[in-house]
């Protein structure tokens, strides 16, 4: 009995990898994302880490060494969750997406808490957003 694709597909969770500045949170490790080894966390981040305003060669040069870095480490990585400085993660996405490695974001609600009288912020994962392609013309439609 050959059972329907939705079905074996919720099965098969694929590993995400972090590729943010940010432990991931239990709601995200259940979802499948992983931390990287310790060595290529370290790079990961200090690729993520700009100092000063980068040009263009920095910020291409940055993601190329980042998703190197992620490959030495875990050459079978076909995902990872991205997030950081907005001006990197184009680039970041074209260098992931060349190697054939899919980005996604994730996306998180903010919810207030209360205990004991006292409110607290707490942001819980609700899911991924993929890296999408846009084109030219993707907003032509008037609006």
């Amino acid at each position: 009995m050959l059972l329907p694709l939705s079905s074996l597909c919720s099965e098969v969770k694929m590993t995400i990898y972090n590729l943010t500045q940010h432990n991931i949170t239990k709601d995200q490790e259940s979802a499948g994302v992983v931390e990287l080894n310790e060595i290529c966390q370290g790079e990961v981040k200090s690729y993520l880490t700009f100092t000063s305003i980068p040009d263009r060669k920095k910020i291409q040069e940055n993601a190329r060494r980042l998703v190197a870095s992620l490959l030495a480490y875990h050459p079978t990585a076909q995902k990872v969750l991205i997030g950081g400085a907005p001006f990197f993660m184009s680039a970041l996405e074209q260098a992931l997406k060349s190697r054939g490695i899919e980005a996604v974001y994730a996306f998180t609600q903010r919810v207030v808490e209360e205990k004991d009288g006292v409110k607290t912020s707490v942001f819980r994962h609700e899911g991924f957003i993929p890296s999408y392609r846009w084109n030219k013309n993707s907003f032509k439609k008037s609006l």
